[in-house]
């Protein structure tokens, strides 16, 4: 979390440099091509939602965050209907043997300032090889908030615990987060409503239920995530989609 730290100090959370786009009239639907020339190590020198590239930002010595065609992507048979085939290519995260190894990657594109109780959807696909240890190992699916007040945290779903059903490995599997299991990385009190920090796992909670209570409450980024104490993980991950009432985007990762 250090990286919120330095950015809200910084004033670039709720200051001059967060910048929102104007919400189009009609729905705005796309499906954005993630490839090298949009992967950035380090941190965005401001948020917009106008900034197409992504951030690996808190990843660490021994954990990779690369595009490969090593696991192709989804199919259109692997998701609901209407989803499109990601072609032949995705974002694989990896760490090393080590417990400090992590890897990560946000963005802030089409998403910032979006006021939390507005989103309608979030999902993504997965992927887990068979030579990570343990069976439950996969990419959690992350939002960081601006709860207002100056404070924030990050909301973390991760598909063994979100009740989506059992991981099954070498193979693609599409999780709808919306409604599932978060837990919420630092305290969230809100009025009556409070959240303890889950520490990986319990109390649960989810983003309509936190900006439901939390109305002042706005989507910082989004990413996905294999945090530290995660040792020897090969998993991937594409067709990340974030939806409100007017916009739906999804996000198609692979190299070129």
């Amino acid at each position: 979390m250090g990286r919120w730290r330095r950015l809200v100090g910084g004033g670039l959370v709720g200051g001059v440099l967060l910048v929102r786009a104007a919400v189009p009239l009609g729905a705005a639907t796309s499906v954005d091509r993630v490839s090298e020339g949009n992967m950035r190590d380090g941190n965005p020198s401001s948020l917009s939602t106008s900034d197409s590239n992504w951030y690996r930002e808190d990843t660490r010595v021994g954990g990779g965050v690369t595009l490969t065609k090593d696991f192709a992507a989804p199919g259109n048979t692997v998701g609901p209907a209407g989803h499109p085939n990601f072609g032949d290519g995705s974002l694989a995260l990896t760490t090393n043997n080590t417990t400090t190894a992590k890897a990560q990657l946000f963005t802030s594109h089409h998403v910032t300032g979006t006021p939390l109780a507005a989103i309608t959807k979030l999902s993504y696909y997965t992927y887990q090889s068979s030579t990570t240890s343990p069976a439950i190992a996969d990419a959690a699916y992350e939002i960081t908030v601006d709860l207002g007040g100056g404070g924030f945290t990050t909301l973390v779903y991760e598909p063994y615990q979100g009740g989506g059903g059992p991981i099954v490995p070498d193979t693609w599997q599409y999780w709808d987060a919306t409604s599932g299991n978060w837990w919420s990385t630092r305290q969230i009190t809100c009025g009556t409503f409070s959240i303890a920090p889950g520490q990986g796992g319990p109390p649960f909670t989810n983003p309509s239920q936190v900006g439901l209570n939390c109305p002042n409450a706005k989507v910082i980024q989004i990413g996905v995530n294999v945090g530290s104490n995660n040792p020897n993980y090969t998993v991937a991950v594409d067709g990340l989609q974030f939806q409100t009432a007017t916009d739906d985007f999804t996000w198609d990762f692979g190299p070129k």
